[in-house]
């Protein structure tokens, strides 16, 4: 039997942390069997043929990954999975959470390696998991974070949760998950930053677990695979990235790609110009938030599963993540054209659409006095439709 390499060994611990988070998450694949809306890449191009065969494509993505756990040599599984991940993500954007995207982008750098060229997938490898933490970081940097995240965090923490109460902590956590990435690339500091990291994972682990808020069950194993990554990828690699990069890249030009993708592109979605999902930006608080609303006498065209989420008086309002998160147990996607296509279904269902429609709440990184709500009501939502 084929000797198995560092690789084939983050491969298999990659493909065995999507089993368990896809299962998690499996509402999100069933869309025969959830409320929340689909949303598709293309409204005209959505796949919808094999929303009867969900539950056979579902099992056969899950099928695939066990198949690369256990034979990770064998690229012909990485193509099959790369190609239905890429249905799947179109079919339905929600799929598109952070998790995915890290873990597909690193399952193509390692489908396209070859023998001649496993230095420069090494390297691509380091700096993508290096942009994770320090993007991770940088998009903290904010007013939301450090006021409002950071302390409802620490509510779960114990005998530390008192450090909720001090800004400067809030800053140290934003900065300590950046150091992250900084220590990963540097050969004398690598062992600490992997050091640093499993603590900040640890840490993540008790807030989110069943010991502290028990929310958020899919990326438990996200943080988990984060720390075999760290200890497979760094800790006794005496890789110095960027030497004779050039060299690596030429010899394997997927890799600038998907480097480019995660090292420079996050830094454009404090501009809106790339989206938060793709950008590594995780508990940040600044993603845009898309609030359904309608009159009283219309608040049975919110779903039954949530009604118990709907707040307000004369006019009811359901929060388009806690809906999420309720119904299928993930962020939905956050770009404004795709919540105004999880609003069009409750649109619809409105005998008067005037009094109902989606308010989306836009935060500044820096002062919550320059917030901004667009309000759109249904009738406009369906107006547009109309015209498209």
């Amino acid at each position: 039997m084929r000797k198995r390499t560092t690789l084939d060994t983050t491969l298999s611990i990659i493909s065995i942390c999507l089993i368990i988070q896809l299962l998690i998450s499996q509402k999100v694949w069933l869309v025969a069997d959830r409320a929340f809306p689909v949303v598709p890449a293309f409204e005209n191009f959505t796949f919808s043929f094999l929303y009867e065969l969900d539950f056979l494509f579902f099992g056969l993505v899950l099928f695939v990954l066990l198949l690369m756990a256990l034979f990770p040599w064998r690229t012909i599984f990485q193509y099959i999975f790369l190609f239905l991940g890429a249905i799947a993500i179109l079919q339905d954007l929600t799929r598109l959470q952070v998790w995915f995207y890290l873990f597909y982008m690193l399952i193509a750098l390692l489908a396209f390696g070859t023998e001649k060229n496993k230095t420069a997938q090494f390297s691509a490898l380091q700096l993508v998991i290096i942009a994770v933490y320090f993007w991770g970081g940088f998009h903290k940097l904010n007013v939301y974070f450090i006021e409002d995240v950071f302390p409802d965090m620490m509510q779960y923490a114990g005998v530390f949760s008192g450090l909720g109460n001090y800004k400067i902590a809030s800053v140290f956590a934003a900065l300590f998950e950046m150091g992250i990435g900084i220590g990963l690339f540097f050969l004398n500091y690598r062992k600490w930053a992997v050091y640093m990291a499993c603590l900040f994972h640890l840490i993540i682990l008790y807030l989110l677990g069943p010991f502290g808020e028990n929310w958020n069950e899919v990326v438990w194993p996200w943080n988990f695979t984060m720390i075999g990554l760290l200890f497979l990828l760094f800790y006794n690699s005496k890789n110095t990235i960027f030497e004779d990069f050039y060299q690596k890249v030429k010899i394997y030009p997927l890799s600038a790609y998907i480097i480019f993708l995660f090292l420079i592109m996050p830094f454009f979605n404090s501009f809106g110009l790339w989206g938060e999902q793709l950008s590594m930006k995780m508990y940040a608080g600044t993603n845009p938030e898309g609030v359904l609303y309608v009159d009283y006498k219309q608040r049975g065209c919110f779903p039954k599963a949530a009604q118990k989420l709907v707040y307000g008086v004369n006019t009811q309002r359901l929060v388009i993540d806690d809906w999420s998160f309720s119904d299928l147990k993930v962020a939905p996607f956050s770009a404004d054209s795709r919540l105004k296509q999880i609003a069009f279904p409750f649109c619809t269902c409105l005998k008067n659409p005037k009094n109902g429609g989606l308010e989306i709440l836009k935060v500044s990184r820096f002062s919550k006095t320059n917030d901004t709500v667009v309000k759109i009501s249904c009738d406009q939502l369906l107006k547009e439709n109309i015209r498209k």
